[in-house]
């Protein structure tokens, strides 16, 4: 049903920025565009937002179908999402694991037997 869906956008933006037949089957990209009138570069600006919005919405479906199947590249998404993206709270957080490492220290220290 997506693929069905995703082709038919995909055939209706063709469709509305070709001029004519002859556009669909050229390959490259700055041949269309420099073809193109002015109003269909107008729809076509109008059209983009929604096209990345939809595009965003697919790609954030199959990471998350990827991440309940545990597929590698799920895990390989979020490790690079990760390293890219600051994390706010890092000081609170190692302080956090600090302070954790402590307790277990002391916890460990506690309940080992005297002689």
């Amino acid at each position: 049903m997506k693929k069905i869906i995703v082709g038919s956008l995909i055939t209706a933006a063709l469709y509305l920025c070709a001029q004519d037949s002859s556009l669909l089957s050229t390959v490259a990209i700055s041949d269309v565009l420099s073809s193109l009138s002015p109003k269909s570069i107008d729809v076509l600006k109008l059209l983009m937002p929604w096209a990345i919005f939809i595009g965003f919405i697919g790609f954030a479906w199959k990471m998350v179908s990827w991440a309940r199947k545990r597929k590698s590249g799920a895990y390989a998404f979020g490790a690079l999402v990760q390293m890219v993206l600051p994390d706010p709270y890092v000081e609170r957080t190692i302080k956090l694991i600090q302070e954790e490492k402590q307790h277990k220290k002391q916890r460990e220290t506690d309940d080992a037997p005297k002689d």
